[in-house]
């Protein structure tokens, strides 16, 4: 009876995960759309070469904090899990400070990147690193001690909070990015309130500190370089072709919205359960269930590339607009290049829960310097397809090797 309860309350915590990520996602993407429709394609550009940096501070954060909090928590006996969240979270506050530190020093020094003065965004970059990254370990925290629903609160605060802002700013014909801007950072802090009440408390743990940097030494290192392997073609665009181009690669990219909903719920649910059946059953309790996540995910993930592929033109017109048509051949390798890290979540996050994170980084490390040597040159003489299909390789390239990292990993370690 006990073993049936406990089953329900599981898929009960599923389902508000996955609504959480529908919610977050679905917001987001709608977000996306009516940016672009407000601000037009080069403004629109010029968000996206913005948020590039934002969301490299949060997936930085995330490799540092989030990954090995989620991946090691839940896996901790319960009389010690409580000391190991408090000091995490300690570690969450002085890396935020840092980020926000970093935030404000490459608005004054990042005037050339995007061609144009950052000084109106000096003041809200910095506050939107700050509030994302504090709102993003508040969701992952309660994911991790299974409070999916308070969780779905700071998710409706802030994707929600910023969705009816930024729709009432298009509607009143506002179109100012900066503006704008303000908006999601004030909806990004409101949705860090339900930290109140957590019970979270300063306690600077070097013992922790020192673990999650073994952990995550390499994964950090890998963010650095994943986010040249993932932006770099945008950046490229926006540098060869100019503002407007990179606006349409990010709107074509913004469409593979169903496939990024369901690749960051997974990344709520996969390192909670991989970590109890590591914790539960060792290293073959982790292969049979990471096959079996993997199996699955793809089952599902397949009908959603071959609709995006199939019919690109309808779908950017009816969300972004008829400015965007001429860059509808963009989505079908964009929704490749998702679909292939949907696919291949599982191994990844498999890697991280058996604490071998060093092959991350190496791929990225190879991918990222092939995005380097080739993002220019591809980019002059094949224009945005040809950047479009090139992240679709790399992308490939990443999993594929994901693959052969955990199976070659688990095998080493399974017990004779």
């Amino acid at each position: 009876m006990l073993s049936r309860l406990s089953r329900i309350a599981a898929a009960r915590d599923v389902r508000w995960v996955m609504m959480d990520q529908a919610l977050v996602s679905g917001c987001n993407f709608l977000t996306a759309v009516v940016l672009a429709r407000a601000l037009g394609p080069n403004a629109f550009g010029v968000y996206s070469l913005l948020w590039t940096g934002v969301l490299l501070a949060v997936a930085l954060h995330y490799s540092a904090v989030i990954t090995p909090m989620m991946s090691l928590g839940p896996a901790l006996p319960d009389d010690e899990r409580g000391s190991y969240y408090h000091g995490a979270f300690s570690q969450h506050l002085v890396l935020t400070i840092g980020f926000t530190a970093l935030a404000v020093l490459s608005t004054i020094t990042g005037d050339q990147l995007v061609e144009r003065d950052l000084a109106a965004f000096r003041t809200v970059i910095p506050l939107i690193v700050a509030a994302f990254v504090w709102q993003e370990y508040v969701r992952r925290y309660c994911f991790a001690v299974q409070r999916p629903r308070r969780a779905f609160v700071a998710d409706l605060l802030r994707s929600g909070g910023q969705l009816v802002v930024v729709v009432a700013m298009w509607r009143m014909g506002i179109s100012e990015l900066s503006v704008m801007l303000w908006g999601i950072a004030i909806c990004a802090a409101l949705g860090s309130l339900p930290m109140i009440g957590l019970g979270l408390r300063w306690r600077h743990d070097s013992a922790l500190w020192h673990r999650h940097l073994h952990f995550s030494k390499w994964m950090v290192g890998g963010d650095v370089v994943r986010w040249f392997s993932g932006n770099l073609f945008l950046v490229a665009t926006g540098a060869v072709i100019g503002a407007s181009a990179a606006g349409a690669f990010r709107a074509a990219q913004q469409l593979c919205g169903p496939l990024q909903i369901l690749l960051q719920a997974l990344a709520n649910i996969i390192p909670v359960r991989l970590a109890a059946s590591f914790g539960r059953g060792g290293t073959e309790a982790l292969r049979q269930n990471t096959g079996q996540m993997t199996r699955v995910i793809a089952a599902v993930t397949l009908p959603v590339v071959a609709l995006l592929a199939v019919a690109p033109e309808p779908l950017v017109v009816l969300f972004f607009g008829a400015e965007f048509a001429p860059y509808a051949n963009l989505v079908p390798w964009f929704a490749l290049a998702t679909g292939l890290m949907v696919a291949g979540s599982a191994w990844r996050i498999g890697l991280a829960v058996n604490e071998t994170t060093r092959p991350v980084f190496t791929i990225y490390v190879v991918t990222a310097a092939l995005s380097i040597a080739t993002a220019k040159p591809i980019t002059e003489n094949f224009g945005v397809l040809g950047a479009a299909i090139a992240v679709a390789a790399l992308a490939l390239i990443q999993q594929a090797y994901f693959a052969w990292a955990f199976y070659r990993s688990t095998r080493q370690e399974r017990p004779s």
